[in-house]
């Protein structure tokens, strides 16, 4: 009950995120669970030039033996050169958006000491699939509405979008609660002289802004986008290590025009 004893909580949904990392965590002790999610990252990028997973081999509650798998840290490339850096970066941000925008699907753990990088084939290899948050359809949607709206310098839009379909909100002004989200989203465009790029936007910046808009407003998030905040944020600093002039706007724009 900690959790709404500070103002604004209830519309930053603080409970409910404690509730949705208390299901999280739950379910980390059930080693079957992540066995499965293993086996639904290796469908869902079966085939695929960039990435593979570990095959689960032995599964049980306690349990967990999977395929070997050969490779070097993603770290140790941060000081390799520009060249090789630029493709893990590419093959890391396509990876993640293909999750958040196509397969529903995401990893919610994608620090550097999870993602290896094979010397055989190139790919990418992604260790410890225990966390991952699921989309249902209506929150992907929602999500690809909005990421679409940001990109495409819609700020009004996206704000109306954010509070019209909030699970629950005590927004007095929906008009000034679009024209705060439009004024980050003006900020964020500010950078287009840049392209856009990890070097010259820092989106977790721009998520805490807008994170702190709803609070004031008295607008609800969903539960679920915390993890994809959270990964997001911890992704953009292994993508802006490897190649801070990789362009968002090119890489997000094939996955936000994609039918659903």
């Amino acid at each position: 009950e900690w959790a709404t004893r500070w103002a604004g909580s209830e519309w930053m949904a603080v409970k409910e995120a404690c509730k949705e990392f208390r299901g999280v965590m739950e379910e980390q002790i059930d080693l079957r669970i992540e066995g499965r999610n293993l086996e639904m990252f290796r469908r869902d990028f079966e085939g695929s030039e960039y990435v593979r997973f570990p095959r689960p081999i032995i599964t049980s509650e306690e349990v967990l033996v999977e395929t070997f798998e050969e490779g070097r840290s993603i770290e140790e490339y941060f000081g390799a050169e520009g060249g090789r850096r630029e493709e893990l970066a590419k093959k890391v941000i396509t990876v993640f958006l293909n999750m958040v925008f196509r397969h529903c699907s995401i990893h919610c753990d994608l620090h550097p000491g999870n993602i290896l990088v094979s010397e055989e084939d190139g790919k990418i290899v992604i260790l410890d699939a225990g966390i991952v948050a699921k989309l249902g359809e209506v929150e992907q949607a929602n999500l690809r509405d909005l990421f679409r709206a940001v990109v495409m310098n819609k700020g009004i839009e996206a704000g109306r979008m954010i509070v019209e379909r909030s699970r629950k909100h005590n927004c007095k002004d929906k008009e000034a609660f679009a024209r705060d989200i439009a004024s980050i989203v003006t900020r964020f465009h500010d950078q287009r002289s840049l392209g856009l790029t990890l070097g010259g936007v820092k989106i977790g910046v721009l998520l805490g802004e807008v994170l702190q808009v709803c609070r004031r407003h008295g607008v609800m998030l969903e539960p679920k986008m915390a993890n994809v905040v959270l990964s997001t944020i911890v992704l953009e600093g292994v993508g802006r290590t490897l190649d801070p002039s990789l362009n968002l706007f090119k890489a997000a724009m094939p996955f936000l025009t994609m039918r659903n």
